[in-house]
């Protein structure tokens, strides 16, 4: 039911937002709702934007959150190559950094 509702939404232009609430799964496997949005036929650079810019312009912080640019506070997933057409690469990413500090680096 959770897939036939977004799907809906996303087809009547209803803004959704990337979020911690996704309650389809655990907390902390949060990047799983990008493989959830491109199931139900979110195209996949629109489900990245959605995790971005748009989840900052749904918080009203889209001055100071949401892309990479000068003056903006950023937190950066560096992803591995092919990221951008497979939904599955989201999942492993190659680096972390919060507030432009190294978190996490896989091996």
């Amino acid at each position: 039911q959770i897939a036939k509702t977004l799907a809906a939404a996303y087809k009547f232009g209803v803004p959704i937002a990337f979020g911690t609430d996704a309650g389809v799964f655990p907390h902390g496997e949060n990047a799983r709702e990008f493989e959830l949005l491109v199931n139900v036929g979110v195209p996949l650079e629109k489900a990245l934007q959605m995790a971005t810019f748009l989840a900052a312009e749904a918080l009203g912080e889209s001055a100071n959150l949401g892309q990479l640019a000068v003056g903006q506070a950023a937190d950066m997933v560096v992803l591995p190559v092919g990221a951008k057409t497979d939904v599955k690469a989201l999942m492993t990413p190659v680096a972390v950094y919060k507030a432009g500090r190294l978190v996490e680096q896989s091996q």
